[in-house]
């Protein structure tokens, strides 16, 4: 069997087996794919403006045109997926609205972040483990924070 030549996207689309329920379990839903991408794509520039680092507004279309391609690369539907910002914000509050909410598999993905964030920012014993507990409140807010992370780790960060 000859190697793919093309495209890495063009290689994916060749792929038509069905999805393997067995190995893989359900897929996420393209919203839920949609929405992640976007805290990447348009939740870090407005953090970096939140904590006073100037971007541009042909910067922040770029940085989202970065996860826009990410997202082509995943799969993610076409009419999810913009790197116009005043779209990616209107998506974001759409998606949300209809789909943000407490889920044990939020929580555990976030307290995997978290410990990698734990791991590779510097280490300053009483500190180090609560950074990454605020950082997301301060960039996410209060309530939203609440949803995707642990009860035990919103005590022990506010706890100074």
């Amino acid at each position: 069997m000859q190697p793919f030549q093309g495209y890495f996207t063009d290689a994916l689309s060749q792929d038509e087996s069905p999805w393997n329920f067995a190995k893989f379990g359900h897929p996420i839903n393209q919203e839920d794919l949609a929405y992640t991408l976007l805290t990447f794509g348009l939740l870090i520039p407005q953090g970096l403006k939140h904590w006073g680092v100037p971007v541009s507004k042909q910067e922040q279309e770029g940085f989202l045109h970065l996860w826009k391609v990410i997202g082509h690369t995943m799969r993610i539907r076409p009419e999810l997926l913009t790197d116009n910002w005043e779209e990616a914000e209107l998506l974001y509050a759409l998606i949300l609205k209809r789909q943000a909410g407490h889920s044990e598999a939020g929580v555990i993905l976030t307290e995997s972040l978290m410990s990698f964030l734990n791991d590779y920012l510097p280490n300053f014993p009483g500190f180090s483990e609560r950074l990454s507990t605020a950082l997301i409140v301060n960039q996410l807010g209060m309530e939203q924070a609440s949803k995707i992370i642990s009860e035990k780790n919103m005590k022990t960060t506010f706890t100074f």
